[in-house]
């Protein structure tokens, strides 16, 4: 019977370690997705004005709309996740990130690719904010970090202040 017992607990204490792993290769490969879009983007400029029409200014602001909310939402997603939960907004992060992607292959213009792409730079940003804000540790506390709810810090009031 302890035998039986003495084999469970390192199945059960594998379980954990494999989701670990898990999410360190989901949150890896979100992040190399963002870099991956981004030097396609650049490559296919060309084509891309050549099928869309919108000149050399159109296709700039292609390129330009991602980067530009992406780099004026990074910031702020990373309070975002302090407020609303870590793991809320990687798994919001990734899911805007993808339906903005399945969105610039299907729009039939210029501008509507423009805008796809706005919302782009906006998941990456939220994705980008909680992969790099853990990126220095060990891939088990990364992993800790990214999907258990921790606990908020509490606001105080002016009640919690002593008056006299």
């Amino acid at each position: 019977m302890t035998q039986q017992s003495d084999l469970a607990a390192p199945a059960s204490e594998a379980r954990p370690a494999q989701r670990r792993s898990m999410v360190l290769a989901a949150a890896t490969l979100g992040f190399g997705v963002i870099q991956l879009d981004v030097s396609v983007v650049n490559v296919a400029v060309k084509p891309i004005g050549a099928a869309l029409g919108g000149g050399v200014s159109g296709v700039q602001w292609v390129v330009d709309a991602y980067s530009l909310v992406f780099a004026a939402l990074i910031l702020s997603a990373g309070a975002l996740g302090d407020r609303s939960g870590h793991k809320r907004l990687l798994l919001a992060g990734f899911a805007v990130f993808t339906l903005a992607s399945a969105a610039c292959g299907l729009v039939p213009d210029i501008g509507e690719l423009i805008a796809a792409r706005a919302v782009q730079g906006a998941g990456a940003a939220a994705l980008v904010t909680e992969v790099s804000r853990n990126s220095g540790l060990p891939p088990s506390r990364m992993a800790k970090r990214l999907f258990e709810e921790q606990p908020r810090p509490k606001v105080k009031s002016d009640d919690d202040v002593p008056h006299g």
